[in-house]
């Protein structure tokens, strides 16, 4: 199966899985050139493609998987044994021919590796590994062996390449211990102290002595590690180095590995000789995938082991120290690395080839500068062609990986010759390197911005609007350096935008504004998200408009400890301390003083009943930049007090109050908080904007809720109650109705919660209301959603609810027959409103953008009827006394009502540990009756329980059509299929 998921916190169980499954996996960087994809995909044929958002991976025949919540939902299958014998994954190098080769690795492999290099590096449960790698880059595997293999944790920083400052502040701010780096990128990141980073490995390419004498102090353990692909990454690893100046060995093998170093006819040299390696062992590979010539050319047998074992010809030259340490002396062909990454200069020569207007090619990689290898293109033009150096260049960038791409080409009238009729490299000329080549100076201040950042990065003088940052000695290292530099100064660019532009007159005309790419500070002015603009057309007191949540604070906890985790808070999270300013809101740079109010418990209160009394007082003023008010119920000493935040609704939802409750806890504890949060609430609400003016899915979307929402009327109260004032009551199921309904229905089913709970609702409104077949509702989501552009919002705190309408209709599965003891028509409700609950788009989210920031989609869209019931599932709750709070609840009149009925499903923990579901349904004073209300509700618990009982009758349940995302079945093939499977289960257990 291949993983198209990119450096995220996705991949890592998305990997797992498909292990589990005892399938293989092929790591896709959504980064590379489509072409690059599209011959990874020929050359492995998976079965499957799994995606983090559509349009990752070129159009092909193979069935593709798009992650989103619904990927999660359906119940854990249980897996066979893992054969260790049985591939693992596959990984391709570059090839030769001009087609990546795809190495199939075996468990066994990973096994010896997560062994060996977890003991190597003296790894523990404590340890934190950084995850750097590109998943397509076989040193990520190791990455995951160590975190994995040590009980560890593993850090996945944003996507994206990281070197330099940027790497720095990732290795301090996530508190790295442990992180594998080639030279090259560790070469980059600046000198400091690093007290977290205990274990540092190097690999992919030789270890400069200086690297060593600067990096292994203070108690650091520093390691050189070698290994090809082939061989599961890493073969060997030298012990701890210090910095003597010499040149670093690569160390001996890891347990299980078998080292030889032979000459041409295979036979051991003595210590001090050089000679080629050869690699046994279980990590050994069992070959390129489809390609038998390679494979015996470079598996070969080992005489030194048991028959049928093969050793692994890796090219590589080396020799044996008296100490048994080796040491890396080169290549033995014409295979090269450069900053780490294993290069077969042919592939580049094959790709040139292959544009039209050139005869022949020729790529080598040459250091006309000390410590700046740089590959370089050589090609000679067709008959009657005339290659064009830049067109050539973009070619290559469109169809090979960034760090393949050369850094030049010169056209030839012929490339030199050997006597012996191969390429004379030595007469290859060097490509111009001049700085000011171009003699066209610098306009606009975009052009000045981006040659100052050349000269910076580059270290050359006089760089012009015109100078090709690869010609003036840059690489894949330095682009990264550039695009951070370029976004802390306020243009937007990517690595892959230096391979593609070159120059700072293309990179000024494609960079975007430093908001959307650049440094995400979490501050200054931006838009209200779609559900802060219905909050305010909806009027009320918008200094009531709080939530609260208690939480336990520990004995012999003092003022300034409580203060500084409130405090730690605010700081963290700009929602909490942004204002509501002209119609849009505004985090201010600077962090507000911070006070807590101390409230001294008298002897025999009631703590819970003073909590609730300090929440209730509580007023919070947007516009004053009111969003947080603390009190502290000091119980006295020896005592457990009572933490009492209130938040303003606009900077907190449900999602956000489980966020803070850990990160208040840690506050309190005198821990490090977790983590920093990703993107900030103020730049996600800038991306909503962008979002709902794209122009594409705009008008798709649109169209699809005029169609959904189009039908016979199917509200509740006829579309009153907006304004209204708010009554409420509240009704609970029992635990064993509450755990029947949450698990055995939706097992059942492979539905979640909200499916059989909405079923409910839909033919409770349909009974009560006496006619019709089904409910116009608004449904509320977390709307943390995925956006065209990169985002991750897990840890942000704010409002990010989403609010959608849908109509649930299930026909006349919804009448009578519902409620009638024997029949199918319960089932087949829950399975449509499944059905249509799962067709929504986007969770959602594209209703509130295109009803609300699109002002050419929102006139239709308010046209259209507006639901007057509203259901809120907001999951499980912890009934009391835990560090992740209690939630407190909102005021009863702090939100007019926007809908005849809202109701609000939770589960809560009652004592012994009991779950009971809880819904309160607020109603319009003066639009329905209470009496009207209650038997709404009586009625919805009456259909829960129908659910319940039907699901334990035999023969229910089953799938719906969108269980089987790869297949085009409606619901009748669906349930032929089905039928077929079960008389063929019946038929061959009879026999």
């Amino acid at each position: 199966m291949a993983l198209a998921l990119g450096r995220t916190a996705a991949l890592p169980p998305a990997l797992l899985a498909v292990q589990r499954t005892g399938a293989a996996y092929l790591p896709i960087d959504p980064d590379y050139p489509p072409e690059r994809i599209r011959l990874a995909l020929e050359d492995a044929a998976p079965v499957l493609v799994v995606a983090g958002e559509p349009g990752v991976v070129p159009e092909t025949d193979v069935p593709t998987l798009v992650l989103d919540e619904r990927a999660y939902a359906e119940p854990p299958l249980v897996a066979d044994e893992l054969a260790p014998t049985a591939a693992a994954y596959v990984i391709h190098t570059s090839g030769s021919t001009g087609r990546p080769k795809g190495v199939v690795v075996p468990h066994t492999g990973l096994t010896a590796l997560a062994q060996g290099l977890v003991a190597a590096l003296a790894l523990d449960a404590d340890s934190r590994v950084l995850q750097l790698g590109s998943p397509a880059f076989d040193i990520s595997v190791a990455e995951l062996c160590l975190a994995f293999g040590s009980g560890g944790t593993l850090v996945v920083p944003p996507e994206g390449p990281l070197a330099g400052q940027e790497l720095a502040d990732v290795l301090t701010g996530r508190r790295i211990s442990c992180a594998l780096l080639p030279p090259s990128v560790l070469a980059t990141v600046p000198a400091g102290e690093y007290p977290q980073l205990r274990a540092l490995a190097v690999g992919a390419e030789a270890c400069p002595p200086d690297l060593v004498a600067r990096w292994a102090v203070g108690g650091r353990r520093f390691h050189n590690a070698y290994g090809p692909t082939e061989c599961t990454v890493a073969a060997t690893v030298s012990g701890p180095l210090t910095g003597d100046g010499t040149a670093p060995p690569i160390g001996g093998p890891l347990p299980g590995t078998r080292v030889y170093v032979l000459d041409e006819r295979l036979r051991p040299v003595p210590p001090g000789v050089c000679g080629e390696l050869y690699l046994a062992g279980p990590g050994v590979a069992y070959g390129y995938l489809g390609r038998p010539g390679p494979t015996a050319e470079r598996f070969v047998a080992d005489p030194c082991g048991a028959p049928g074992e093969r050793m692994y010809r890796t090219g590589d030259l080396a020799r044996r120290r008296d100490d048994g340490q080796l040491e890396y002396l080169g290549r033995s062909d014409d295979q090269v690395k450069i900053r780490g990454r294993r290069i077969e200069p042919g592939e580049i020569t094959a790709v040139l080839a292959q544009h039209p207007s050139v005869g022949q090619a020729a790529a080598v990689v040459r250091e006309d500068r000390p410590g700046r290898p740089r590959l370089v293109a050589y090609v000679v033009g067709g008959p009657g062609a005339e290659p064009e150096p830049g067109a050539l260049l973009a070619y290559a960038a469109g169809r090979l990986p960034a760090a393949l791409v050369p850094a030049d080409v010169m056209v030839l009238d012929e490339l030199p010759l050997a006597p012996n009729g191969k390429l004379d490299r030595a007469a290859l000329p060097a490509p111009g390197s001049g700085p000011g080549d171009s003699g066209r100076a610098p306009a606009g201040v975009r052009e000045v911005t981006l040659c100052a950042l050349f000269e910076e990065v580059l270290g050359v003088e006089r760089v012009g609007a015109d100078d090709d940052f690869f010609r003036l000695g840059g690489d894949s290292i330095m682009a990264i350096q550039l695009a951070g530099r370029a976004s802390r100064a306020g243009l937007g660019i990517t690595p892959r935008d230096v391979f593609t532009a070159r120059t700072p007159a293309v990179l000024a005309l494609t960079a975007q504004e430093a908001e959307d790419l650049g440094e995400d500070s979490g501050t200054g002015r931006f838009p209200l998200t779609p559900v802060m603009r219905w909050w305010l057309a909806q009027g009320g007191d918008a200094t009531a408009f709080t939530q609260s949540m208690v939480f336990p604070v520990p004995c012999a906890t003092d003022r300034e400890r409580v203060e500084a985790a409130v405090r730690g808070l605010v700081e963290r999270h700009g929602a909490l301390r942004m204002r509501l300013v002209e119609g849009e809101l505004e985090v201010p740079e600077a962090v507000p003083e911070v006070t807590v109010d101390h409230v001294a418990l008298p002897a025999g209160a009631e703590p819970r009943q003073a909590a609730e009394e300090s929440a209730a007082a509580v007023r919070l003023d947007p516009e004053k930049g009111e969003m947080l008010r603390a009190a502290w119920l000091d119980a006295g000493p020896g005592q457990r007090g009572l933490l009492v935040l209130t938040v303003h609704h606009l900077a907190v939802d449900g999602v956000s109050w489980r966020l803070l409750g850990p990160e208040l806890a840690a506050g309190l504890a005198g821990e490090p908080l977790p983590d920093s949060p990703g993107t900030s609430f103020a730049r996600w609400a800038r991306l909503l904007a962008r979002e709902a003016v794209r122009p594409e899915p705009a008008e798709a979307e649109s169209a699809w809720w005029e169609r959904t929402l189009a039908g016979p009327d199917a509200r509740i109260a006829g579309g009153r109650g907006v304004g209204a004032r708010r009554a409420v009551l509240t009704v609970e199921l029992t635990p064993e109705v509450t755990e029947a309904a949450l698990t055995e229905v939706t097992a059942a089913f492979h539905c979640g919660p909200d499916a059989v709970l909405l079923t409910a609702l839909a033919a409770a409104a349909v009974r009560r209301r006496g006619d019709g077949t089904g409910l116009l509702v608004h449904l509320e989501g977390h709307g943390r959603e995925a956006l065209s552009r990169p985002a991750d919002v897990s840890r942000t705190v704010g409002w990010f609810t989403t609010q959608y309408p849908v109509r649930l209709d299930a026909g006349d599965a919804l009448g009578a027959d519902f409620w009638q003891p024997g029949r199918e028509a319960a089932g087949a409700a829950l399975k449509q409103i499944k059905e249509r609950l799962r067709a929504v788009p986007s969770g959602g989210l594209g209703w509130g953008l295109l009803r609300h920031l699109n002002p050419d989609t929102a006139p239709r869209l308010a046209a259209l009827p507006v639901p007057d019931l509203r259901f809120n599932y907001l999951g499980r709750f912890s009934g009391g006394d835990t560090a992740d709070g209690e939630l407190l609840g909102m005021t009863a009149d702090a939100l007019p009502l926007g809908h005849a009925v809202e109701v609000d499903a939770l589960v809560l923990e009652r004592d012994g540990g009991r779950l009971c579901l809880s819904a309160g349904f607020s109603y319009a004073r003066g639009v329905l009756g209470e009496d009207e209300v209650l038997e709404l509700a009586r009625l919805w618990c009456q259909a829960i329980e129908v659910l319940v009982e039907h699901t334990r009758r035999e023969g229910t349940g089953g799938h719906t059509s969108s269980d089987f995302p790869l297949v085009d079945l409606d619901s009748d093939q669906l349930a032929l299929l089905e039928d077929d499977l079960a008389f063929a289960l019946d038929d061959e257990g009879d026999d």
